[in-house]
């Protein structure tokens, strides 16, 4: 590049602070990254092309090489770092304490076996009078190679198993729920009078409107509500919420002046349900309807992440009713911290004992005291004391993404 020095390092300083902030960018990119797997299957068998000149072999440099290269860019760009070789970029990210020591060398050590063996084989074809290739048979390799190579291959699947867990759950979430918004938004401007038969959509609308935000953002400067449901039944189709609970964390701290409990009307009953919660026919048959607390629940939800500890089950019971309320679902980022112990949980051990997932035993682990159960706004407190002790744990650089 010829001219003046200080054009281009602003250009590059203001690429990386669109790109490492625009979640969909980074989501595409973690998309891109997924879509070329090392060549080796279960058991450590090697996945060989089936047909083709390159028949029983294996691409080095699309399927070991370039997987590499991408992801430590995906890694990169997400945390601006400037350098641009890839050797360069991995010693940057251990500096900036978004990779270990340990990963970052054996990122370093795959690239450098499968890069070895690449300019060798090619070297090889030179020599025989062959033209060079990134095709290598894998049957042809020593032993020893072979176990190289395959540990390589499984420093990239390792590290691509880590960017679905820390890059596409979260940023494909928000690209999801971003593109759902804008069409139904744009659809309901379009046609007016979809939803005349809802009255209540203007809350839902409302609260799609507040900006919610980026993936990459550090987790204390977000806002979550954090909630929980007691139901009649776990089934969806035949259960009703009976009482809900709900509490905001601002700046990592859980703000007890929001805590609000609504018992909700139900004319069903509570049923056998009421040895587990404790509430009775007359409590429900006087609460407030579901519509009302819908509206209340979605003025505070908006703009925040909602927490829950199993958030499929309370989410089918809260997507149910704004479809019969509001006409549309929910559409909101969710946080589960029964997923994020599970998910730390299979990274030590093969199988999860029963009862390990528990909001009681979770909340054990982190040496957090033991509530009463089954009472929605004391189970919200909870859980929202276990996310915090979740999210502290993962480290004082902990993101958003980190956390969905």
């Amino acid at each position: 590049i010829y001219g003046e020095h200080a054009l281009c390092h602003e250009l590059q300083t203001h690429m990386l602070k669109q790109a490492s902030s625009n979640s969909i960018f980074l989501a595409a990119l973690a998309q891109n990254v997924l879509s070329s797997e090392p060549p080796m299957g279960i058991f450590r068998r090697f996945v060989v092309e089936h047909n083709g000149e390159h028949a029983d072999e294996l691409d080095l440099k699309k399927r070991g090489i370039l997987p590499i290269i991408d992801l430590v860019r995906l890694h990169s760009l997400a945390h601006s770092i400037t350098e641009i070789n890839t050797i360069d970029r991995l010693h940057a990210l251990v500096k900036c304490k978004a990779m270990t020591i340990e990963d970052s060398r054996n990122m370093q050590d795959a690239l450098r076996v499968i890069m070895q063996l690449r300019t060798q084989h090619q070297a090889t074809q030179i020599t025989e009078g062959h033209e060079p290739s990134n095709y290598i048979d894998p049957n042809k390799l020593s032993k020893v190679m072979r176990k190289q190579i395959k540990d390589a291959f499984s420093v990239v699947m390792d590290a691509q198993q880590a960017v679905k867990l820390n890059y596409r759950q979260g940023m494909s979430l928000m690209l999801g729920l971003r593109l759902m918004r804008y069409f139904l938004r744009s659809f309901f401007v379009i046609k007016n009078n979809l939803f005349t038969h809802h009255n209540y959509f203007h809350f839902l609308k409302n609260c799609w409107k507040q900006t919610l935000p980026s993936a990459s953002t550090y987790w204390k400067a977000c806002d979550f509500l954090v909630v929980d449901l007691e139901m009649s039944s776990l089934d969806v189709n035949s259960g009703e919420i009976l009482s809900i609970g709900w509490v905001t964390v601002t700046n990592g701290n859980i703000q007890l002046k929001s805590a609000e409990h609504h018992v909700i009307h139900s004319n069903n009953g509570v049923g056998q349900s009421a040895t587990i919660h404790q509430l009775r026919d007359c409590e429900v048959k006087q609460g407030l309807s579901i519509t009302q607390i819908s509206a209340r629940f979605l003025q505070m939800a908006a703009g925040k992440t909602l927490v829950f500890h199993h958030a499929s089950l309370d989410m089918a019971f809260l997507n149910k009713a704004s479809m019969e309320i509001n006409g549309a679902p929910l559409l909101l980022p969710i946080s589960d911290t029964l997923i994020l112990e599970k998910e730390k949980l299979i990274r030590k051990h093969t199988h999860i004992p029963q009862g390990e997932l528990r909001l009681a035993t979770c909340r054990d682990r982190y040496n957090l005291p033991l509530y009463p159960a089954h009472n929605a706004l004391v189970d919200a407190i909870a859980t929202a004391e276990l996310f915090i002790a979740i999210a502290t744990h993962k480290g004082s650089d902990t993101k958003l993404k980190d956390l969905m």
